[in-house]
């Protein structure tokens, strides 16, 4: 085995693509799934709420899991 060669986990193989979505916040630029992690929200749920123009402050409100039908 060549001394330039090491195992990385999954997790690091998906920081090292070139399709993440990397979001400005108030700690600085990082990729959307660790701005998912910071704000405690789902992945899909924060790039849906960056997407559609909320402001940062709002990026931690909790996702409402059991919505009421409409009928």
């Amino acid at each position: 085995v060549p001394g330039n060669v090491r195992w990385a986990t999954p997790l690091e193989q998906a920081n090292n693509r070139r399709n993440n979505v990397i979001v400005d916040t108030s700690f600085g630029r990082m990729k959307i799934g660790e701005a998912a992690k910071l704000f405690n929200v789902p992945h899909a749920s924060l790039y849906s709420r960056i997407k559609n123009g909320w402001p940062e402050s709002d990026w931690s409100y909790p996702v409402r899991k059991n919505r009421p039908k409409v009928r």
